[in-house]
Protein backbone atom coordinates (compact mmCIF):
# COMPACT_ATOMS: atom_id res chain seq x y z
CA UNK A 1 0.00 0.00 0.00
CA UNK A 2 2.93 2.20 -0.43
CA UNK A 3 2.67 4.27 -3.20
CA UNK A 4 5.88 6.43 -4.46
CA UNK A 5 5.10 8.93 -7.67
CA UNK A 6 8.48 9.77 -8.86
CA UNK A 7 8.55 12.99 -11.73
CA UNK A 8 11.47 14.23 -13.22
CA UNK A 9 13.82 15.56 -16.05
CA UNK A 10 16.25 13.54 -16.51
CA UNK A 11 15.07 10.74 -19.26
CA UNK A 12 16.00 6.91 -18.34
CA UNK A 13 16.33 4.49 -20.87
CA UNK A 14 14.08 1.55 -20.52
CA UNK A 15 16.79 -0.78 -19.26
CA UNK A 16 17.65 1.71 -16.26
CA UNK A 17 14.27 2.58 -15.29
CA UNK A 18 13.29 -0.86 -14.84
CA UNK A 19 16.11 -1.68 -12.56
CA UNK A 20 15.57 2.23 -10.45
CA UNK A 21 12.24 1.28 -10.00
CA UNK A 22 13.30 -2.35 -8.73
CA UNK A 23 15.90 -0.26 -6.50
CA UNK A 24 12.59 2.06 -5.50
CA UNK A 25 10.65 -0.63 -4.24
CA UNK A 26 13.50 -2.28 -2.13
CA UNK A 27 13.78 1.37 -0.40
CA UNK A 28 10.37 2.31 0.17
CA UNK A 29 9.59 -1.43 1.27
CA UNK A 30 13.05 -1.24 3.58
CA UNK A 31 12.13 2.76 4.64
CA UNK A 32 8.50 1.82 5.72
CA UNK A 33 8.80 -1.64 7.06
CA UNK A 34 6.27 -2.57 4.79
CA UNK A 35 5.77 -5.62 2.68
CA UNK A 36 7.34 -5.57 -0.63
CA UNK A 37 4.01 -6.87 -2.75
CA UNK A 38 1.94 -3.66 -1.53
CA UNK A 39 4.56 -1.72 -2.50
CA UNK A 40 3.72 0.58 -5.79
CA UNK A 41 6.18 2.84 -7.74
CA UNK A 42 5.42 5.24 -10.65
CA UNK A 43 7.67 6.62 -12.53
CA UNK A 44 7.70 9.76 -15.33
CA UNK A 45 11.03 10.51 -16.93
CA UNK A 46 12.10 12.80 -19.33
CA UNK A 47 9.54 15.36 -18.38
CA UNK A 48 9.99 19.49 -19.15
CA UNK A 49 10.68 20.36 -15.30
CA UNK A 50 12.14 23.53 -14.26
CA UNK A 51 13.31 24.32 -10.79
CA UNK A 52 14.63 27.47 -9.97
CA UNK A 53 14.47 29.14 -13.19
CA UNK A 54 16.77 26.17 -14.97
CA UNK A 55 16.23 22.61 -16.62
CA UNK A 56 19.11 21.16 -14.17
CA UNK A 57 18.44 17.37 -12.72
CA UNK A 58 15.11 17.88 -10.78
CA UNK A 59 12.61 15.52 -9.24
CA UNK A 60 9.02 15.38 -7.97
CA UNK A 61 8.17 12.68 -5.18
CA UNK A 62 4.82 11.80 -3.93
CA UNK A 63 4.55 9.25 -1.09
CA UNK A 64 1.49 7.76 0.29
CA UNK A 65 0.90 5.51 2.50
CA UNK A 66 -1.43 4.42 5.34
CA UNK A 67 0.44 4.71 8.78
CA UNK A 68 3.07 7.33 8.65
CA UNK A 69 4.84 8.07 11.96
CA UNK A 70 5.74 11.64 11.62
CA UNK A 71 8.97 11.19 13.30
CA UNK A 72 9.60 9.00 10.20
CA UNK A 73 9.58 11.65 7.55
CA UNK A 74 12.94 13.33 8.00
CA UNK A 75 14.48 10.06 7.67
CA UNK A 76 12.67 9.24 4.72
CA UNK A 77 13.49 12.33 3.30
CA UNK A 78 17.25 12.20 3.48
CA UNK A 79 17.07 8.76 2.19
CA UNK A 80 14.82 9.34 -0.32
CA UNK A 81 17.26 12.74 -1.29
CA UNK A 82 20.08 10.39 -0.99
CA UNK A 83 19.35 7.51 -3.24
CA UNK A 84 18.24 10.05 -5.97
CA UNK A 85 21.22 11.94 -5.51
CA UNK A 86 23.90 8.72 -6.23
CA UNK A 87 21.08 6.47 -8.29
CA UNK A 88 20.40 9.31 -11.35
CA UNK A 89 22.63 12.58 -10.31
CA UNK A 90 19.79 14.83 -9.10
CA UNK A 91 20.85 16.90 -6.18
CA UNK A 92 18.54 16.99 -2.75
CA UNK A 93 18.58 20.63 -2.49
CA UNK A 94 16.66 20.18 -6.41
CA UNK A 95 13.81 17.57 -5.19
CA UNK A 96 10.68 18.03 -3.35
CA UNK A 97 9.33 15.11 -1.51
CA UNK A 98 5.24 15.65 -0.89
CA UNK A 99 3.69 12.82 2.32
CA UNK A 100 0.68 11.26 2.32
CA UNK A 101 -1.01 9.78 5.69
CA UNK A 102 -3.54 8.13 4.23
CA UNK A 103 -6.89 7.45 6.04
CA UNK A 104 -7.57 3.38 5.79
CA UNK A 105 -11.41 4.47 4.81
CA UNK A 106 -9.85 6.03 1.45
CA UNK A 107 -7.39 3.08 0.41
CA UNK A 108 -8.85 0.51 -1.77
CA UNK A 109 -7.36 -2.88 -3.02
CA UNK A 110 -9.04 -6.33 -3.85
CA UNK A 111 -12.39 -4.85 -3.74
CA UNK A 112 -12.53 -3.15 -0.59
CA UNK A 113 -11.00 -0.85 1.31
CA UNK A 114 -8.17 -1.42 4.11
CA UNK A 115 -10.76 -0.21 7.05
Amino acid sequence: MPLLKLQMNRKLEPEDLEGLLAELTDQVAGLLGKPKQFVQIVAETGLPMFFAGTGEPTAFVELRTLGLPPDRISPLTEALCRFLHERVGTPPDRIFINYFDMPRTHWGWNNRTFA
